[in-house]
């Protein structure tokens, strides 16, 4: 192989390099987020009641929420909901109904662009939206009976809360050590923490948290793996749990029974 072809081998490499990574710069926002807009005057496709609720911050900005509520003499507190980053609420409200079915009121916000929530995209709005969730959801229930759970994307937001705000519990269902981890270990031949707009950093929130913490992680998960995940565990508190389910997936382990038999003592049990 002559000197000019390695050159243009060289030169061919370099350039797909270049713009592989420009496309990850540009388009890294729909790699991470996948929503689906529902227009405002729409009604949610949910099969059991709930109350909506939008909070409008400016003509292009609006925070939506819904609340499934559990009669008032079963009600054991509040689950707040931070769901992962496909479609919106209508796609994880099934998820929510073994909360109510334990006692508890399940709160659940759709981040900018997904259902009615609208608003620029941005870690800083997402953090917003989730602490005006917690303040209205704190004023109707004390704090120690809010339990804040995430699930994948939501993962760094319940953390983000739990490391400010008090709660009786932090539930974390697939977590990642980081969003800038996440994107290193799909792209490991690029400077990702220089190039992502988003942080997500779920380790320096535990590092911050003094509430009980628990985890759990398939190790069959193929969209954030479990060695992200267990890189958490240097920042758990004596107490806090990691539970590694094993063959379990990044969906479905809600079902799980050792799942169902730790979320039964610290929830109850379904009634």
């Amino acid at each position: 192989m002559n000197r000019k072809r390695i050159k243009r081998i060289i030169q061919w490499v370099v350039i797909i390099y270049c713009l592989l990574g420009t496309a990850l710069y540009y388009l890294q926002e729909k790699m991470i987020f996948h929503p689906t807009p529902i227009a405002f005057t729409d009604t949610f496709k949910i099969d059991r009641p709930f109350k909506e609720v939008n909070i409008p911050y400016d003509p292009h900005t609006n925070l939506s929420i819904i609340k499934f509520e559990v009669p008032r003499e079963k009600k054991k507190g509040a689950v707040l909901y931070f769901h992962g980053n496909m479609k919106n609420v209508e796609y994880y409200a099934p998820l929510t109904e073994e909360f109510q079915n334990r006692g508890y009121d399940v709160w659940m916000l759709d981040y900018p662009g997904y259902g009615k929530s609208t608003g620029k995209i941005s870690e800083k709005l997402m953090y917003e939206f989730s602490e005006q969730m917690y303040k209205m959801a704190n004023s109707e229930i004390n704090a120690d009976s809010i339990v804040l759970y995430g699930k994948s994307l939501g993962t760094g937001l319940a953390s983000y809360i739990a490391a400010k705000k008090t709660a009786a519990y932090l539930i974390l269902e697939t977590p990642y050590y980081s969003m800038h981890s996440v994107a290193f270990s799909r792209f490991p031949i690029y400077p990702v923490a220089m190039m992502m707009h988003f942080e997500f950093p779920t380790y320096s929130y535990l590092y911050e948290c003094k509430t009980p913490v628990f985890i759990f992680h398939g190790t069959d998960d193929r969209t954030i793996s479990l060695s992200s995940a267990q890189k958490l565990k240097k920042y758990l508190k004596p107490g806090d749990e990691f539970l590694v389910v094993e063959g379990g997936k990044h969906n479905g382990l809600q079902k799980n029974l050792l799942v169902q038999k730790k979320l039964d003592s610290i929830l109850g049990k379904v009634f």
